[in-house]
């Protein structure tokens, strides 16, 4: 014998199964279409916030936004006319800064997912950050001129033109704190330039080949380099893999500190520092992140998991786990201490 529901009863249900339900298990800060867009596009950065709470990817769709605590996505920042470069936090986490292709400059309120606004700039911009106190966006143009922006409007404060040129720039990095851009270019050189003063402080010199990368220590004391070795043929007639390299320099002195290559490590293509300095972990060309002490040259350990290149990596704020991107399409959040992939987002 089948008994009958109450009405009232399934009156309820009717409304929670319509209204409800679907409420728990929607994103509707999500644009329709996104949850199968990912993987169909490219990875360029991943950043998380200085608090810990958001972990935001670069992406050729936008910026996706997640949550750290359960790692489930919260929106996607879409404004771009092409793909997201390279992004920056603003040092209490509120706002988000993206570079586009051509240069072009987005800030973005983090929280609300509002765009506040596209960045006038006076021409092609090499490097940019927040000042540590979060109320100024600075700006390195390919000229070595600096601008200083008003965060909250976008409005310009002060802009210092210099006629220094770097010619065959490969990669180049700010440090806003002591306002000091690394350059490297085809020479294999590091050059540490002072903007404001129009003048380079120190050029790094120890790799053989092209630098991929650079990575400024949060204290500034120290500058991490990667890139790839130099291919040797032996008097037999074969070859030698060049294999990868990370450099750790003393920018006060402007001395080599440790040189870490070996077999295992290839070309390394991404490279970040703990918010303490005390670990440096790089990404290289097959898809192996290695983890390293820059204070000593010890290396640490081995993370596998990507099956390409990895193209970023950032520490969370307790350095116990890291997040990296890779060109398969993937973000993995590792475990520092058991060097395991915790979980892998698509």
């Amino acid at each position: 014998m089948i008994k009958k529901i109450p009405f009232l009863t399934s009156l309820m249900f009717f409304l929670v199964s319509t209204f409800y339900l679907p409420s728990l298990f929607s994103q509707s800060a999500l644009p329709e279409g996104t949850k199968g867009s990912f993987r169909e596009g490219r990875i360029y950065d991943v950043e998380y916030s200085p608090n810990g709470t958001r972990l935001a990817v670069a992406h050729s769709e936008g910026i996706w936004i997640y949550d750290t605590t359960n790692y489930q996505l919260l929106r996607l920042l879409k404004k771009h006319e092409t793909g997201t470069n390279r992004i920056v936090f603003s040092p209490d986490g509120n706002i988000i800064a993206s570079e586009e292709e051509l240069s072009r400059i987005h800030l973005w309120d983090v929280n609300t997912g509002e765009h506040k606004y596209e960045l006038e700039r006076d021409g092609w911009i090499r490097s940019f950050d927040f000042s540590p106190d979060g109320e100024t966006f600075l700006t390195v143009g390919i000229y070595g001129d600096l601008t200083f922006w008003h965060t909250d409007t976008g409005v310009k404060k002060q802009h210092i033109k210099r006629l220094e040129e770097f010619l065959n720039v490969y990669c180049s990095i700010f440090d806003p704190k002591h306002l000091i851009l690394a350059v490297s270019n085809l020479h294999a050189t590091i050059d540490l330039y002072d903007p404001v003063k129009g003048v380079i402080k120190k050029t790094l010199t120890g790799h053989k080949e092209g630098c991929h990368l650079i990575a400024f220590s949060p204290d500034g004391k120290t500058v991490a380099s990667g890139g790839s070795q130099r291919v040797i043929r032996r008097e037999d007639g074969t070859f030698s893999s060049g294999g990868g390299i990370l450099h750790v320099w003393d920018t006060v002195k402007g001395d080599l500190k440790h040189k870490i290559s070996g077999a295992g490590i290839y070309s390394i293509y991404s490279i970040a520092f703990s918010p303490d300095g005390s670990l440096l972990a790089g990404g290289d060309e097959l898809g192996h992140i290695h983890l390293v002490d820059p204070n000593t040259g010890e290396y640490k350990k081995n993370f596998e998991g990507h099956s390409g290149l990895v193209v970023a990596i950032s520490f969370s704020v307790d350095m116990r786990t890291f997040a990296s991107g890779g060109r398969d399409g993937t973000i993995r959040i590792w475990d520092v201490a058991s060097a395991k992939n915790k979980r892998t987002l698509y």
